[in-house]
């Protein structure tokens, strides 16, 4: 004890134990439970009355030139659908959690969020994305909505509808009609890691002779094949 006595306890420190317990079991970090904050607003529109096709491209944010997919998508499709259907466009393995937010990132405190069912289930704050539809999130020309992948990683996808279409009877509820360049394998630790990769595998890249030799240093062999990113197929 020193000559002045112990430091009081900030006001309020006392009741952190009782805090702690009440959190445990809910599978947020440390057992504190997500923290209360206000209701954050509604992002969400009327569902049409007729079903359209929506053609929406949809990019990987920070990827430069940008990994994107022009997608065509039947207007009644749910979140849930939405993100299968992004799996697929991407080559993702559906390996890690994922949640849509509309009105900023998924980390925007403006955002209203659209979750997974493990995310649902862990009473974070959102709806479940599978009671959410595509055409009450985007309505107009321009609107945007962000799909993110992967939470160590962080692969933020941004959709943006770019045009409405009067939808055929015969028409697939998905498609996808042009893409640009390969798509990030799993676990490659985000964009830096995704951009190095491409270019260490990649014999036409113009970094491809240094990348190599760096990889080889770092690693101590070339990269593995089933590495490399995903190179884009139409069909």
């Amino acid at each position: 004890m020193s000559d002045h006595g112990d430091p009081p306890f900030p006001e309020g420190f006392e009741d952190l134990p009782r805090i702690a317990a009440a959190g445990v079991g809910n599978g947020a970090p440390f057992g504190f439970g997500y923290f209360e904050e206000n209701p954050r607003p509604s992002r969400r529109r009327p569902r049409r009355e007729e079903a359209a096709t929506y053609r929406v491209r949809v990019e990987i944010t920070g990827t430069k030139p940008p990994v994107w997919r022009r997608l065509e998508l039947d207007s009644e499709l749910f979140l849930n659908e939405v993100h299968t259907i992004l799996q697929a466009a991407f080559g993702w393995e559906d390996y890690h959690l994922h949640g849509f937010a509309s009105g900023g990132s998924y980390y925007s405190r403006e955002a209203e969020l659209y979750l997974c069912p493990f995310e649902a289930q862990e009473g974070k704050p959102g709806l479940p994305e599978e009671q959410v539809r595509l055409d009450e999130v985007l309505a107009e020309e321009g609107d945007r909505l962000s799909y993110l992948y992967d939470f160590g990683d962080g692969w933020e996808h941004l959709l943006t509808l770019q045009a409405v279409l009067p939808r055929e009877e015969e028409a697939p509820r998905a498609r996808c009609t042009a893409g640009k360049r390969a798509a990030p394998p799993e676990d490659c630790g985000s964009v830096p890691g995704y951009e190095f990769l491409s270019a260490a595998t990649d014999p036409g890249h113009p970094h491809h002779t240094e990348a190599l030799a760096e990889y080889r240093e770092v690693y101590g062999e070339a990269p593995d094949p089933d590495r490399a990113p995903v190179p884009f197929d139409i069909d």
